[in-house]
């Protein structure tokens, strides 16, 4: 598969024209790596970043989420794809669409509000786009790592 980057992409690391680099010793040979410095989801395979695309993650801002006060963090870690929802779903803290969860709640989902800086409750936001193009590519099982 030809390296692909979105059209939606601005964020430095991939204006540049390059492809960010990925650490594949050890790793399994296709997974998904969010990059929270950056703010870089990519999809790896045999080390070498298949696609990759802007996103935005946890703020790490404090918010009211109904019942307690909790600070917007994405998790850290190696995780695995273990939910779908396809198309737009409400959930508690606002509508995901097609949304693939690694972790308790957080998901990777499309949003029509992707800012080029942290601004989710923890969830790692994608363009609506995006979030097409990955349900329609990732299956259940899919490592993802999350690192800053």
């Amino acid at each position: 598969m030809a390296a692909l980057v979105s059209t939606v992409v601005v964020v430095c690391v991939l204006a540049s024209g390059t492809q960010p680099a990925a650490a594949n010793e050890g790793r399994p040979a296709t997974y998904l790596e969010i990059d929270i410095a950056n703010q870089v989801l990519s999809v790896v395979t045999d080390g070498q970043v298949e696609w990759s695309t802007h996103v935005s993650t946890g703020s790490e801002e404090w918010y009211w989420n109904g019942w307690d006060w909790e600070r917007a963090h994405t998790p850290r870690g190696w995780f695995e794809i273990y939910w779908f929802d396809e198309g737009w779903v409400e959930a508690p803290l606002g509508w995901l669409y097609n949304a693939m969860y690694f972790t308790g709640g957080f998901a990777i989902h499309g949003s029509e509000s992707v800012p080029y800086y942290p601004a989710s409750h923890g969830c790692v936001r994608v363009s609506l786009e995006d979030a097409e193009w990955l349900f329609a590519r990732i299956g259940y099982g899919t490592p993802v790592l999350v690192h800053d």
